[in-house]
C-alpha cells in the first residue's frame, strides 16, 4: 500500500452522523470517516472545523492506510471491493 493518500476538500455527514471525506491512493478509492467527537469540542461550525484540520485528517488517514488499518467495503452483488474505509476518532487527530 502506498502512503500517497489524498483526501478531497468536501466533507459530508453520513447516515450514522459521522463526517466523511473521499480520497484516493492511485487506483484505490478511500472513504475517511471522522467521528463527530473529533469536532464536538470546537466552538465553530463542524464543517469549518473539519476544513481547518484537513491536514491533520489527511496525515492521520495516511498513517492508518500505511499501517493497513483500512477496512474493505465490498459490492453486495459482485463481491468485489468497492472502496476502503478508514475510521478516525478524536484521539487520532490530537497533536
Amino acid at each position: 500500500m502506498s502512503k500517497d493518500l489524498w483526501i478531497a476538500q468536501r466533507f459530508l455527514m453520513n447516515e450514522r452522523g459521522h463526517y466523511t471525506v473521499t480520497g484516493d491512493c492511485g487506483a484505490e478509492r478511500i472513504v475517511v470517516e471522522i467521528d463527530p467527537s473529533a469536532v464536538a469540542e470546537q466552538e465553530e461550525d463542524p464543517a469549518r472545523g473539519l476544513v481547518r484540520i484537513r491536514a491533520k485528517i489527511q496525515a492521520a488517514a495516511r498513517q492508518k492506510w500505511a499501517a493497513g488499518e483500512a477496512q474493505p467495503v465490498f459490492n453486495e452483488h459482485s463481491g468485489q471491493i468497492r472502496h476502503h474505509i478508514i475510521a478516525l476518532t478524536a484521539g487520532d487527530l490530537r497533536p
